[in-house]
């Protein structure tokens, strides 16, 4: 906030342009768009994996908990990195949250569901995946000082849009393979995440500070 200056007017058609795709504002939006994907695996598959590995009910309030833990330290997470981001870095910050969060999402499905290593694993996987989320939003800005609404539209709306998308391939993905595997499958797109942001932010140190 205290750097921050009204934008100004300008014409509707510049409000939101697809070109910057190709740029480095491309890369984050491909970023965000795997870990959106690890984030919708874990809130669609999670009810389904219960219910039928596990045999819990479908009206049972285990599959509730589980995805307000999981949602609840998401937000909390998304706080989080804002706190951490000027304390250890944009880049820690980032990639050190999308690269770890893999190891709390595929621990759980091997945790017993309903104890309290279940619920962490839960709360530690949401958390990680949006440490990062605040940060991305920064990093775009910067790399696109001039059109800061196309840039967060993208990294934020254009990412949440492809991950629901794809994950219908995911889907047909754990109907041919088995209902787990496709969840590790997804929940390890966190990692080629961290590695986009990793190759935007070394093109662009500046912004990776």
């Amino acid at each position: 906030m205290p750097d921050w200056e009204p934008h100004g007017r300008r014409p509707l058609r510049t409000l939101f342009r697809f070109g910057l795709l190709r740029g480095p504002i491309g890369g984050l939006t491909l970023a965000t768009t795997l870990a959106s994907l690890a984030f919708v695996t874990f809130t669609s598959s999670m009810p389904l994996w219960l219910v039928r590995e596990h045999g819990v009910a479908a009206d049972a309030g285990l599959l509730g908990w589980t995805l307000a833990v999981f949602s609840l330290a998401a937000g909390l997470g998304a706080l989080l990195g804002g706190v951490l981001a000027p304390r250890v870095g944009r880049r820690r910050a980032l990639i050190g949250s999308l690269a770890a969060a893999p190891v709390p999402l595929i621990a759980i499905v091997t945790l017993e569901p309903g104890g309290v290593p279940y619920f962490l694993a839960a709360a530690l996987a949401g958390a990680l995946l949006y440490v990062g989320s605040p940060v991305t939003v920064v990093i775009a800005q910067d790399l696109a000082p001039g059109e800061p609404a196309s840039a967060a539209g993208m990294v934020l709306g254009v990412s949440a849009a492809a991950a629901g998308a794809l994950y219908a391939a995911l889907g047909w993905l754990q109907e041919a393979v088995g209902l787990g595997v496709g969840m590790v499958t997804g929940f390890a797109l966190a990692v080629p995440a961290a590695l986009v942001v990793l190759m935007v932010l070394r093109r662009h140190l500046q912004a990776g500070r």
